[in-house]
């Protein structure tokens, strides 16, 4: 093989590395574009809520879904969100966003205003069915579960006039006392 045609064979070979390097460059400098307007959205969405401007947060974290589908700060924003809704006390729409959640750590973070909002809506039923797992289960249980189980053991006990959830209420409400 000639110097001529190995030079031509090698300068072929780089050019179309160069040229897919410079690809990579742009998809690279595209995406990272795309991470800083996100992230500067939910900058933005965060002064709002800093500032107490509610409606707006809630306009904003609605466009941020449609934007960014598949973003990492869905879940933070969903709490955001649902909290937004908590002040107002629209617990309906509280808890739909906090059931979309699939972050398990988001999920632990917000599980006592989910159970404030089951509380609030008088849906005991799935208070209960929220509350009992961790009753069975034992140990050291937060004041707020305990209350919670306790009040809708006692709603229980009203409704179906039993006296052994009354009881169990009893027993719920005196761990309270300290």
């Amino acid at each position: 093989m000639s110097w001529s045609c190995l030079f031509l064979t090698f300068y072929l070979i780089f050019s179309s590395f160069c040229f897919s390097l410079e690809k990579i460059d742009l998809r690279e400098s595209s995406q990272q574009e795309s991470v800083e307007k996100e992230e500067l959205f939910v900058r933005r969405i965060i002064e709002f809520w800093k500032d107490g401007e509610l409606t707006i947060v809630q306009k904003q974290v609605k466009e941020f879904f449609e934007s960014y589908p598949k973003s990492l700060y869905i879940d933070q924003l969903k709490v955001l969100l649902a909290e937004s809704y908590i002040k107002e006390k629209k617990y309906t729409l509280a808890l739909s966003y906090f059931n979309q959640i699939n972050d398990p750590e988001q999920k632990n973070k917000v599980f006592l205003n989910k159970l404030q909002c089951y509380h609030n809506l008088e849906k005991y039923t799935d208070l209960f069915d929220e509350l009992y797992p961790l009753i069975i289960k034992g140990g050291q249980i937060d004041p707020a579960i305990s209350y919670y189980y306790a009040e809708t053991c006692y709603r229980f006990a009203l409704q179906d006039n039993k006296k052994e959830l009354l009881l169990e209420a009893i027993a719920f409400f005196s761990r309270l006392k300290g």
